[in-house]
């Protein structure tokens, strides 16, 4: 029956959507929860983490950064944010 079919199909394409909408959600909050872990871990430590707009990470911030990638207080993911941070850049976790 094509009446039913296009029923189904529509039911299938909105839980497609509130399965989408609810990752989304669980995806931001996963963002969230990355970056108080990232500023948690670098809490304690003396780099400059507030909000820049036009600068890059400076080399010294850089090296301190690789640091503690290698002493494994962060890993790559959370260093890529981290510098991100420093620049005021936003960075897209999903590629991380």
């Amino acid at each position: 029956n094509l009446g039913s079919d296009k029923n189904a199909l529509r039911n299938t394409r909105k839980e497609i959507l509130k399965a989408r909408r609810e990752l989304e959600r669980d995806l931001a909050a996963s963002r969230r929860q990355i970056s108080r872990s990232v500023r948690r871990r670098v809490s304690g430590s003396d780099l400059v983490t507030k909000k820049r707009t036009d600068e890059p990470v400076s080399n010294e911030e850089r090296v301190k950064i690789l640091q503690m990638v290698e002493s494994g207080l962060i890993n790559v993911g959370e260093a890529e944010l981290l510098m991100a941070a420093i620049e005021g850049n936003d960075l897209d976790i999903s590629e991380s």
